[in-house]
């Protein structure tokens, strides 16, 4: 059985980490979480180790900036899991079951910045290279799990955007097809 702790929520300890999607723990209680796990499976964990944060899972990083009694989320994750900044919330290692795997994926997309309305009230559309949105999602979120309503920000050639996840589709890697 793995172990699980329970944190405080404490906001990020720079501001630039709120673009990775990510969840940061002391290295500490990261370590602790993964060596939890049995060695099989430890020997499984990515580069990139997933926790469950209450239901929800997240790609977690150490940070040493973060305390021993803290897990560090940015706003849009808070608010997505409906936690205020001092709550405590339970974490435990989340490994994904097997032949988990992403077929699809459809985003919504907004400016996170909205830009100032222009003379007349209108803002005018702004177009975005959606091939290139994509291919960057798919290298700067790989290996993390999405989940329906979840919000992400993320760098967009010099824009901030909001992408929220409007659904998403599972492949069974054992020839059952997409759900």
């Amino acid at each position: 059985m793995s172990e699980s702790i329970i944190l405080q929520v404490g906001n990020l300890p720079i501001n630039r980490l709120a673009l990775t999607n990510r969840v940061y723990l002391s290295p500490r209680n990261l370590a602790g979480l993964v060596n939890s796990l049995p060695p099989e499976v430890q020997a499984s964990v990515g580069k990139l180790p997933l926790v469950l944060v209450g239901p929800h899972p997240y790609a977690a990083e150490a940070h040493p900036k973060i305390g021993e009694d803290e897990i560090a989320l940015n706003g849009l994750h808070r608010r997505y899991a409906q936690l205020s900044l001092a709550a405590r919330v339970e974490v435990r290692p989340f490994v994904p079951p097997p032949n988990f795997a992403l077929a699809t994926l459809e985003l919504s997309v907004d400016l996170l910045a909205k830009r100032s309305v222009a003379p007349g009230g209108r803002t005018p559309p702004m177009e975005m290279d959606t091939e290139r949105l994509a291919q960057d999602v798919l290298i700067n979120y790989e290996g993390q799990i999405f989940e329906v309503g979840r919000v992400l920000a993320m760098d967009f050639e010099g824009t901030k955007v909001e992408l929220t996840v409007a659904s998403v589709g599972q492949i069974d890697l054992d020839g059952g097809g997409s759900s």
